[in-house]
């Protein structure tokens, strides 16, 4: 039931014209190709023919053979159905005779679109981003029709995009800054050197609980990223510095003081982070056990 009600994704043409093409064409590729992430497609011609009247044609002279005396000699069932038809008036059925509520759900004679349901699992943003690229391929790549596509899993898909894009690229400069900051802080390259190390070492064993915990990264959890690094080279700061104050010998007495300290202050944080596993959102939640189990390591 929670399938059958993903949003539709809405097709916007500019013509009655080209609305029937965009609908017959989807309607022969759902009975031909089968497409994985597209379940059906309706318009207002999934609810009154652009061939009507052709239809309707057919069914005049079939009507009027119930005139026939040689009716008697055709099967039973088949009389039945003849005789259904007389008690009707085949007449072509307009927008304005369809029910308001189908009205408006199918587009008024302003407004052109067909409604195109998704399949799948769209909680998932990677088959979004697979709706949106087979939505390409089916349709707007294959009919020169203007139109616009719109649908809430597609504007998803896009920033699925834009985050696998430009992650990599925006970790990798991060990761730069935070060298700069600290060789400009610390003036010693190697310790710069030494801080980045300890915090690549410290983001592995975060990244390793994160996986073995389950915990999978989303549009709301992932700020917990940056939180992670940010306090991670802040206490590894603070130690480089003190022990560089204390001098040879005297790292024990470092971790006792200043490291008491920091990890007070890591502490701090991960408590308060951790009234969000109380959340009943899901994001939250997820937000929440990434900072608890990510800090911790």
């Amino acid at each position: 039931m929670a399938r059958k009600s993903f949003q539709p994704i809405v097709v916007s043409t500019n013509s009655a014209e080209d609305l029937i093409q965009v609908h017959n064409h989807m309607s022969n590729l759902l009975k031909t190709e089968a497409p994985k992430y597209v379940h059906q497609a309706h318009s207002i011609y999934s609810v009154l023919p652009p061939d009507q009247e052709e239809r309707l044609m057919v069914l005049r002279r079939l009507k009027d053979m119930n005139q026939d005396p040689n009716i008697v000699y055709l099967p039973i069932s088949l009389q039945r159905n003849l005789t259904l038809l007389t008690e009707h008036s085949l007449e072509t059925i307009e927008r304005g005779d369809l029910p308001i509520s189908v009205q408006g759900l199918l587009g008024d004679p302003q407004s052109h679109r067909l409604f195109i349901l998704p399949n799948g699992n769209m909680w998932d943003i990677r088959e979004n981003n697979e709706l949106a690229i087979e939505i390409d391929s089916l349709l707007v790549d294959q009919l020169d029709v203007e139109m616009e596509v719109a649908g809430e899993y597609l504007a998803l898909a896009s920033l699925y995009r834009l985050i696998s894009k430009d992650g990599m690229v925006i970790s990798a400069v991060a990761l730069l800054l935070v060298f700069l900051f600290s060789w400009w802080d610390i003036k010693s390259i190697k310790r710069a050197i030494s801080a980045m190390l300890i915090l690549l070492m410290g983001m592995s064993w975060a990244g390793a609980g994160l996986y073995f915990s389950n915990i999978k990264i989303s549009l709301v959890n992932f700020v917990g990223v940056p939180i992670m690094m940010g306090i991670g080279i802040d206490v590894i700061i603070h130690l480089l510095h003190r022990i560089s104050e204390e001098g040879p010998g005297r790292i024990r007495f470092a971790l006792r003081t200043t490291g008491f300290a920091s990890l007070l202050s890591s502490i701090t944080t991960i408590l308060s982070f951790s009234s969000l596993l109380f959340a009943t959102n899901r994001g939250l939640h997820s937000l929440g056990k990434m900072i608890v189990v990510g800090l911790s390591l």
